[in-house]
């Protein structure tokens, strides 16, 4: 007898562990990874460009006792591709959505063979 999916545990673990880790625990192994790679480049392409301005403004600094936080260079601010942010809140909802959703369809064909063995 095959084991009952939680889907709020499929949903917590998309939401809050990482995009796809509800796939994965769905047993869906393919989309999970797919879906892991997928955010964690869009990820990586937002947050370089955070992490070089950042560099680059520490290193340009002459004395880094003199940096006065209070006035943050506007090269510091920087402001992430709106695009690459969307596109990345949109893979990780439908990483949130999808293994909730698949995770009810596979518990409903499970009581389905259940009732059709009986």
């Amino acid at each position: 007898m095959k084991k009952r999916k939680n889907p709020v545990l499929a949903l917590v673990l998309s939401a809050f562990v990482f995009a796809g880790a509800g796939q994965i625990y769905n047993k869906q192994y393919k989309k999970g990874i797919i879906l892991i790679i997928i955010f964690g480049i869009l990820l990586v392409l937002i947050l370089v460009p955070i992490v070089v301005s950042y560099i680059d403004y520490f290193n340009t600094s002459s004395n880094i006792e003199s940096i006065d936080i209070s006035n943050i260079d506007a090269r510091l601010i920087h402001k992430p591709n709106i695009i690459l942010v969307v596109l990345n809140f949109i893979a990780w909802l439908f990483s949130v959505i999808d293994a909730y959703i698949y995770a009810k369809k596979y518990n409903k064909m499970l009581e389905k063979q259940d009732v059709i063995t009986i």
